[in-house]
């Protein structure tokens, strides 16, 4: 039954552990950082033992942790030749399989049970093998230390057991470095939980008494936006329940299969994130346990999503007996420069781009949604926009909806600043801002871009829509041809978008005005009696590098069409050539147009009015408009304005009704 190596007198053979000083302490005290990372260790051994159930106790006032499982247990010769013999790969002399379960087997690197002393001095090790005699050894990192600083063998303390007891190990750490009291039993159960994919697969765990469950990694029941790749077990999308959408991730392939299955999900809001207990993670399992703690610091620019991002992916190609192992020393994540890693990392930055657009239209929707829900005024408002008005706004609410929670009284004034920019960026056809706007944005750049908006209503539109409205309200009731004339004279000059309505704010230039009224006053002089009593004002203005020469003429003055195109030939070569001489190159060919404002059509052959107006556009670049044709214009405009006061007037009525509950 025994299978003991026996010394010439009978006795059994010592146990010694023999090991570097510098091997305890890279790849036992010095590499592990927590409790729950040691102890999925001594979990993870428990499963290639082909252990059922694993029973973890804390006792808080020894303090110290028991670790029992039923699995196969060690004999002696298996505790000197496996667990005391550090770096024993069992993959390499074993089958890739557990000897009665065929699990696929954890372990690889033999060093897991070093763990243990990142937390403790003293780590006590019993186990039955029910083909052997009980074996226990009793391990003391001090004195470990020392034999190593000595680079002589360790001898443990052994354990005697009169008696057998029920299969398998029990590990009982003492002498803890690390306080057990501030680690609660429901965090354990939840990082325990996290770190392995087998849990409920005829292996259970428990924690003082209570066995883990799916619910303990606390979760799925959380997410509010749910990615599923593959087939995984169990499946996520029937464990979170509180999901709104659920998305489906591209698989990734090797050798024409799949090669991953698992999830990606994100939580409702910041105060659902914990990071510290796992929460804000990606985590890749391979064979059932935790491979690499977390892919997220390896994606770049991963997006504001990311901060709500939590996940598992079961990739057990990683881990392949077949192949090198990738693992580092503590088996909590892998080398980032293997093909195989770089494969997942590469269907990681894709999926985790494809989380953040989803996630960008769902919050944005979502938080218009809510906004309309709170307030019906704003649905109202919504309810008028057109359909690409309508996806401007969502992102304008969603980028208030990315902000941490606010009172409701500065939540209203967002909502009510974010109409009135929405409204004046529309107004400008400036709505692509919305989205120069990144994610991550703040309440001070909201700020700030409403702050710019009205920077352009100060200098743009006041100064507009005041000076149109005086000459609108010039022209209204106006009948008389000389009272016309006279408010033409007036304000025509400084307002051309009465001949055209692009023609928004056009620049005067000083010397360039004197310039150009000395060369058009020359001409003047050689015209005739007819011609100069015809004539009203002449002016000059210069709008997006294009010369305008306006003529009025009265209204009861008859002209003919060539003598219009002769004489306003002559204002387009004069003003041409002082724009030469200005720039100091004769080469230069300016934008010059001439219009010629007239009380009736010009009389002549042609008298077409369309073949009238090619004639002149062909020979001086020149159009001519009537003092009818000019009020229809002004009336339009008033009409635009008044809409546009009218709506102004509806947005008014809008951000008043948006106040807080209970303010009137």
């Amino acid at each position: 039954m025994s299978d003991e190596n026996h010394n010439e007198d009978g006795t059994a053979e010592p146990l010694t552990l023999d090991i570097s000083l510098s091997v305890l302490d890279d790849l036992g005290a010095n590499l592990y950082s927590s409790i729950p990372a040691v102890l999925s260790e001594a979990v993870a051994n428990a499963w290639d033992a082909d252990a059922t159930e694993v029973r973890i106790a804390i006792d808080r006032a020894g303090p110290k942790i028991t670790v029992e499982d039923n699995g196969l247990g060690m004999s002696r010769r298996d505790m000197q030749g496996k667990y005391l013999t550090i770096g024993y790969r069992r993959r390499d002399s074993q089958p890739d399989r557990t000897a009665t379960l065929g699990r696929n087997v954890m372990g690889r690197k033999g060093i897991g049970k070093l763990s243990l002393f990142a937390i403790a001095d003293t780590v006590e090790i019993v186990s039955q093998h029910e083909e052997a005699a009980p074996v226990g050894v009793r391990l003391h990192a001090p004195d470990i230390r020392a034999c190593a600083n000595r680079r002589e063998s360790y001898l443990p303390d052994e354990i005697e057991i009169r008696e057998p007891a029920a299969r398998g190990t029990k590990i009982t750490i003492s002498d803890l470095r690390t306080n057990p009291g501030s680690l609660t039993e429901s965090a354990l159960r939840k990082r325990v939980a996290r770190r392995f994919a087998v849990i409920g697969r005829d292996f259970s765990v428990w924690v003082d008494g209570d066995e883990i469950t799916l619910d303990d990694r606390d979760d799925l029941p959380a997410i509010e936006y749910l990615w599923v790749v593959g087939e995984p077990d169990p499946d996520p999308r029937m464990l979170a329940t509180k999901a709104k959408r659920i998305f489906p991730l591209p698989p990734l392939e090797r050798d024409g299969v799949s090669a991953i299955e698992g999830w990606l999900g994100t939580f409702p809001d910041q105060k659902a994130v914990n990071p510290n207990e796992g929460d804000n993670q990606v985590a890749v399992l391979a064979r059932g346990k935790v491979m690499h703690e977390d892919l997220l610091p390896s994606v770049k620019a991963a997006g504001y999503s990311a901060r709500y991002l939590i996940g598992r992916i079961e990739a057990d190609y990683l881990d392949d007996t077949g192949q090198p192992d990738i693992a580092t020393s503590d088996r909590q994540s892998v080398k980032e420069t293997d093909r195989r890693f770089e494969e997942l990392l590469k269907w990681f930055q894709r999926s985790v781009k494809q989380v953040a657009n989803d996630w960008n239209k769902e919050r944005r929707d979502k938080s218009l949604q809510s906004a309309m829900d709170e307030f019906p005024a704003i649905k109202e408002w919504h309810g008028g926009l057109n359909s690409d008005a309508k996806r401007f706004a969502s992102q304008l609410f969603g980028k208030i909806g990315s902000l941490n929670k606010a009172d409701q009284e500065t939540k209203c004034e967002l909502y009510r600043n974010s109409i009135i920019a929405f409204e004046r960026l529309r107004l400008r056809d400036h709505l692509t801002r919305i989205e120069e706007l990144p994610d991550t944005a703040d309440l001070s750049m909201l700020t700030a871009l409403f702050r710019s908006i009205d920077e352009i209503e100060e200098v743009e539109y006041h100064n507009i829509l005041r000076g149109r409205l005086s000459v609108v309200q010039k022209f209204r009731g106006l009948v008389e041809d000389d009272e016309r004339e006279r408010v033409l004279q007036e304000y025509l000059f400084d307002h051309l978008w009465l001949l055209d309505p692009s023609w928004e704010r056009a620049a005067k230039s000083a010397y360039m005005e004197r310039t150009v009224k000395t060369a058009l006053d020359g001409i003047t002089d050689s015209l005739s009696e007819v011609e100069k009593n015809a004539r009203i004002d002449i002016g000059y203005r210069t709008h997006a590098g294009k010369h305008v020469i306006v003529e009025l003429k009265r209204a009861s003055t008859k002209t003919d069409v060539h003598a219009l195109s002769d004489q306003l030939s002559k204002y387009r070569d004069a003003v041409a050539k002082v724009v030469r001489s200005a720039a100091g190159s004769d080469s230069t060919e300016p934008d010059v147009e001439v219009i010629a404002v007239l009380g009736r059509e010009p009389g002549g052959n042609p008298s077409d009015p369309e073949r009238q107006a090619r004639m002149l556009r062909d020979a001086a670049n020149a159009r001519w408009i009537t003092y009818d044709t000019l009020f229809l214009n002004t009336e339009n405009a008033y009409r635009e304005y008044m809409e546009a006061h009218e709506r102004a007037s509806r947005i008014n009525d809008v951000i008043q009704q948006i106040r807080p509950s209970g303010q009137e």
